[in-house]
């Protein structure tokens, strides 16, 4: 006996299911949406604040190296943060400035380096012995550069110089307002 091959189909979705389907995958991914972008946030912080720490370790070991005082220096150009390293009094060419990711911004009210004027940029020097050379405007013996996200709460970095031996350390969120 022959069957009859009929025209209708049984298999697939019904509207329903595809419907509970496509509002799981949405709620899920509301759920799960800013704790990615927490952690991308986190990273790039993470990214900047060894960039600060690598900027001043390396200001350090050029002054002892070259027996002359050398600076890390941080700048805030078109909405962009940047760092340089180069020899103190002697400003960093356009060149020589590198980037921070764009959404990275100076924390102003917890950095404690001071600019020599508005819109100058903000340094760290060292002086022939690797030793942190003091800021005389504000009797500071500590320098803190502090970083936070753009418009991204209250996570911050921060690299500190402890003593006046040039010895650096790191913190995070509120142990970065010391």
């Amino acid at each position: 006996m022959r069957k009859k091959l009929s025209n209708c189909s049984s298999g697939g979705f019904t509207l329903i299911e595809s419907l509970v389907v496509i509002l799981i995958i949405g709620i899920l991914s509301a759920i799960a949406a800013p704790s990615w972008l927490g952690f991308l946030n986190a990273q790039h912080l993470r990214t900047a604040q060894d960039q600060v720490y690598r900027a001043m370790r390396e200001a350090q070991s050029n002054a002892k190296r070259d027996k002359v005082a050398w600076e890390a220096s941080f700048q805030e150009q078109n909405g962009v943060v940047q760092w340089a390293v180069n020899r103190a009094g002697i400003n960093p060419s356009p060149g020589q400035w590198q980037n921070f990711e764009q959404n990275i911004q100076i924390d102003a009210p917890n950095t404690t380096l001071a600019s020599q004027s508005l819109g100058s940029p903000r340094r760290v020097r060292f002086d022939y012995r690797g030793c942190v050379i003091m800021n005389p405007q504000e009797n500071l013996y500590l320098a803190r550069v502090t970083l936070n996200i753009k418009n991204g709460g209250e996570v911050k970095r921060c690299v500190f110089v402890s003593t006046l031996l040039g010895a650096m350390r790191t913190a995070q969120d509120k142990s970065c307002k010391v």
